[in-house]
């Protein structure tokens, strides 16, 4: 071994995650998420190309509500279609569905591949944003290492009650 040289235990290692300015919401609020592709600290040294994915966001919809027509792609990283192919994007009351493919200009090294918005309907709890489906392809069609990170919130009602009328309980 190199004195101070740096080995890389997880070559080529990707990491799929959802990233919000914060980390605590209070009832009500609309939380903006990007979901990025980066590469763990050693795997910079390890550049590849990605042509397609597939991702599956998963969300409990008791405690955040996804806000309809607001989930999209972010085309700078496969670039614009064509050449990219951007399928519809499935929603439903708890997930939403992404998949992508270049194979003629694919991306390289990390980026944000889509965003969506949530609003807080749960108080006085955590809530995750995680990942399932996850399937990621370099231009040769080989799936590509990859992980995800599940992505937690603490969700607080801070809202003040507010007095809507009041009845007299013991009118004498």
């Amino acid at each position: 071994m190199v004195p101070g040289a740096v080995t890389d235990a997880a070559p080529m290692k990707y990491l799929l995650s959802a990233v919000a300015s914060g980390s605590s919401y209070n009832l009500g609020d609309i939380i903006n998420v990007d979901f990025n592709w980066t590469m763990t600290a050693c795997a910079s040294l390890d550049s590849q190309m990605m042509a397609a994915y597939n991702f599956v966001v998963n969300w409990d919809d008791t405690k955040l509500a996804y806000v309809a027509g607001t989930a999209d792609y972010d085309e700078a990283y496969l670039g614009p279609a064509p050449p990219a192919l951007y399928t519809g994007i499935s929603e439903t009351s708890n997930s939403l569905t992404f998949a992508a493919a270049n194979f003629t200009v694919p991306g390289i090294d990390g980026g944000r591949l889509g965003f969506a918005q949530f609003e807080v309907i749960g108080a006085n709890v955590s809530s995750a944003i995680s990942f399932t489906g996850t399937d990621f392809r370099d231009p040769a069609n080989t799936p590509v290492p990859h992980t995800t990170a599940t992505t937690t919130f603490t969700l607080v009602d801070n809202v003040a009650p507010v007095l809507v009328s009041a009845i007299a309980s013991n009118p004498a």
